[in-house]
């Protein structure tokens, strides 16, 4: 048996083919303006999940990349600090030769153990630097002031780590009982 095709068939499938084409043309059209390979997460799951994973990942870089910076900074601040405690204890340990040399006067003593004082009160400033309200050497507690007057510590031992990765913490300060009271 034959079938008949009718004039009404062969119109609904040029139809139909036509819309189909359409609807492809407007969605490549739509494609190509946005830069998007879908508009919308069921027109193609696979591409959808790609983007959520690719958009986690970048914002997780981002974090990690400001995470850094700040402890980079930090560490930066840290090295300067240490660079003046450094030279501090250098001219500290001169005049404490210079004050053991015997051939001094009581003036002159004085003024030797004047410039030990202002040392000494220039090292406790430099172990109480701190940058945008976090001091430097003050272990995990940041916004306590490392040292008073007489020397004592009120900070902690632990060290302040950067999130560098899935599983990468990386260690970016020096805290203040490792520097001041640990092993020589």
């Amino acid at each position: 048996r034959a079938m008949r095709v009718g004039g009404f068939t062969v119109y609904d499938t040029f139809v139909n083919n036509q819309q189909r084409n359409l609807s492809d043309i407007v969605e490549l059209n739509t494609q190509i303006s946005s830069g998007k390979k879908i508009q919308n997460g069921y027109e193609d799951t696979n591409v959808f999940i790609d983007t959520l994973r690719l958009t986690n990942e970048k914002a997780t870089l981002e974090q990690i990349s400001d995470t850094t910076q700040k402890a980079k900074t930090f560490s930066d601040n840290t090295d300067v600090g240490l660079g003046q405690m450094k030279d501090a204890l250098e001219d500290f340990k001169t005049k404490l030769i210079q004050g053991a040399n015997g051939v001094h006067s009581n003036t002159s003593i004085q003024a030797i153990a004047n410039d030990l004082q202002s040392l000494k009160e220039h090292m406790l400033n430099t172990a109480n630097t701190s940058l945008n309200g976090n001091f430097l050497f003050s272990g995990t507690n940041v916004k306590t002031k490392p040292f008073d007057a007489e020397g004592n510590y009120f900070g902690n031992a632990e060290q302040l780590k950067a999130q560098a990765g899935d599983e990468l913490q990386i260690g970016y300060n020096i805290d203040g009982a490792s520097l001041f009271f640990g092993n020589d």
